[in-house]
């Protein structure tokens, strides 16, 4: 048999940490933006034909790298 328990919590968060959080969201945001732009210029210029997802984990580490 089954029990389900409700729990219910306050949780206090500092503002400036909450804003930390909403930046670093903006800039994946931004980033990523910027790479479906690169991609899709790559893809019309037939230039360079290269994994979506390959780009994205190279933009990624160069921006953890950053911090």
């Amino acid at each position: 048999m089954e029990k389900i328990i409700e729990v219910k919590a306050k949780v206090s968060v500092d503002d400036s940490e909450v804003d930390r959080v909403i930046d670093k969201l903006e800039k994946v945001i931004e980033l990523e933006k910027e790479l479906q732009a690169i991609q899709s210029s790559m893809e019309s210029s037939n230039s360079i034909d290269l994994d979506g997802h390959s780009i994205a984990k190279a933009v990624l580490k160069a921006n953890r790298d950053t911090y």
